[in-house]
């Protein structure tokens, strides 16, 4: 079985150990449209990091802020092949 684990573009610096508090369209977005709850993981990027999505974990939640505490980096390569 696969787990889909949502990705949300963020225009903040993204750090593994800190903590991020979301902007009020991207935390209604995962609170009430995606109706993600405390504990549940998603993937940030913010194109300003290394090639790559930040593993993060919902700290705190409700229908305007979100915080998310941010656990690692995973590499990923999008360069086009060609």
């Amino acid at each position: 079985m696969k787990i889909n684990i949502e990705n949300l573009f963020v225009e903040l610096p993204i750090q593994i150990g800190k903590e991020i508090q979301l902007d009020s369209f991207s935390s209604n977005y995962l609170a009430r449209v995606l109706r993600l709850k405390l504990n549940d993981q998603l993937f940030l990027f913010n194109g300003m990091s290394p090639l790559g999505e930040y593993l993060a974990k919902i700290n705190q939640i409700s229908k305007k802020n979100v915080s998310v505490q941010i656990i690692s980096f995973q590499p990923k390569d999008i360069e086009s092949p060609l």
